[in-house]
């Protein structure tokens, strides 16, 4: 019995290790190009950048990959940015250091794609956008 327990903590050990993901504090790491990469061995990392507020985001060979995240000196958020193969996917928001969201924009490719809204620092709808590959196509 103890041997089978035995067994079982060692494959779940092996399995869990395999997951395990680089973990590199913000100042340890620096952005060249748009590519990351690690200060000691100036080499493109594959791992998640942190700070003291929490997750930065994934990367990926040096590529920004998934959601990234920065913040105000303050804590707040300041932006939530998608992205895939290190170019701007999906929805993109800023917000002011208040908290209220300032832009939310959609990307595709790298490229202004789809609607975009701007508010004001009180929350209220500015502007109302959409964009093409990047064009305006509506006010």
């Amino acid at each position: 019995m103890k041997l089978r327990y035995l067994t079982l903590f060692f494959a779940l050990s092996l399995t869990c290790s395999c997951f395990a993901q680089d973990r590199f504090l913000e100042s340890d790491v620096v952005m060249d190009h748009d590519t990351m990469f690690l200060k000691k061995e100036m080499h493109k990392i594959t791992a998640i950048v942190y700070n003291k507020h929490g997750d930065i985001g994934y990367f990926k060979n040096g590529l920004r990959e998934g959601l990234h995240k920065e913040w105000f000196r303050n804590g707040n958020l300041k932006d939530e940015i998608n992205f895939k193969n290190g170019l701007k996917h999906g929805e993109i928001i800023w917000y002011y250091d208040n908290g209220e969201k300032n832009i939310i924009y959609n990307y595709k490719d790298g490229k202004l794609n789809g609607s975009a809204t701007i508010f004001s620092k009180e929350g209220d709808i500015i502007e109302e956008s959409i964009y093409q590959n990047g064009n305006k196509i509506t006010d």
